[in-house]
């Protein structure tokens, strides 16, 4: 039986409005793929959720930042396992002139 790993789930402006909450811990396997946490929230979090986070499998939405530990998350990060866990902080892009 894999490692439990714990993750907090932290949503920031336009992604905490939708999610409907500040965010959340949970605890997975190890082996996890963070694609599968994230697909997760989307399916616990309805789809205008989905729709900024991933509006695609497997392609993280353009609106929305993710970072992992300080880190941003790309699509080619959704297979790598979740390992010892950490800190995701979901906020959306904030563009300006």
């Amino acid at each position: 039986m894999p490692d439990k790993a714990r993750i907090s789930l932290k949503f920031y402006n336009l992604v905490h409005e939708v999610a409907g909450t500040a965010g959340e811990s949970l605890e997975v396997d190890q082996v996890t793929p963070w694609g599968e946490v994230i697909h997760s929230a989307c399916a616990k979090f309805g789809p205008e959720f989905r729709s900024l986070v991933m509006p695609s499998p497997g392609t993280l939405g353009p609106q929305v930042r993710i970072l992992l530990n300080g880190r941003i998350l790309l699509d080619d990060d959704l297979e790598r396992p979740v390992g010892d866990g950490g800190e995701v902080v979901f906020f959306s892009a904030i563009s300006g002139g």
